[in-house]
């Protein structure tokens, strides 16, 4: 783990954050689903070998999946254009270069603020499931290992 004071990287051997003179910072991801949502829960294992997952009614009454990679604190953000006018001339003077996309891992996708909606995510399929109000999840000893 790596903390940080601004920019600088804190390279101690210990940390405390009693002793660090800076305010916390508060960090805050909102996420809108394409579906609306009557109840909601989170998949997880005793030993959290498998990934966890929210699992979700919607107002349709069909179970659908979100895995974990979609609302993970570890989505790095698109970046951000501080100077617009550098970024033009560098697409006017080589109009076909191809800029590579960096992705702090390939595995986690860029946050965006909307989830998008997989059909394949759907547990229901396309059934409407009659009568169904809330969700209960429990952790069991059964987990994938390959």
């Amino acid at each position: 783990m790596d903390y940080f004071k601004d920019d600088q990287r804190i390279t101690a051997t210990t940390y405390s954050s009693l002793k660090m003179e800076t305010t916390p910072l508060i960090a805050m991801e909102t996420y809108i689903l394409p579906q609306s949502i009557k109840s909601i829960a989170l998949s997880e294992t005793q030993h959290h070998i498998t990934s966890r997952a929210l699992i979700c009614i919607t107002t349709e009454n069909q179970v659908y999946t979100i895995k974990d990679t979609f609302y993970s604190a570890r989505r790095p953000y698109p970046p951000v254009v501080k100077d617009f006018e550098a970024l033009l001339k560098d697409a006017l003077e080589d109009p076909d270069k191809v800029k590579p996309i960096e992705l702090k891992s390939e595995a986690v996708p860029r946050y965006e603020p909307v989830i998008p909606q997989q059909n394949k995510k759907y547990l229901s399929y396309d059934l409407k499931i009659i009568g169904l109000r809330e969700l209960k999840t429990f952790t069991t000893r059964l987990e994938s290992t390959t």
